[in-house]
């Protein structure tokens, strides 16, 4: 069983996982406790907003394909509005 060092990252960091996971795609199960560095580097957690926009600004989110789908539908929606295609 995985033993968490920092106190405040045993429970916690299955909210931040789980927010991940819903933004990248990637499983749950696959996304490790060590990924989430960035959340206990400063004195105090990171914020689940300040981590969103972090997540997003990612390169896993840029490769995912919700951020392809999500492009798709923005240029879907443009072109639409501009009665293209």
């Amino acid at each position: 069983m995985l033993q968490c060092r920092l106190a405040f990252l045993c429970q916690p960091s299955k909210i931040y996982i789980s927010v991940k996971s819903r933004i990248t795609g990637i499983p749950e199960d696959q996304i490790k406790v060590s990924d989430l560095y960035e959340v206990a580097a400063g004195a105090t957690a990171m914020s689940i907003p300040d981590f969103k926009k972090m997540v997003y600004k990612s390169e896993d989110y840029r490769k995912s394909d919700n951020f392809k789908s999500r492009g798709l539908g923005d240029l879907q929606a443009m072109l639409s509005r501009f009665n293209i295609g």
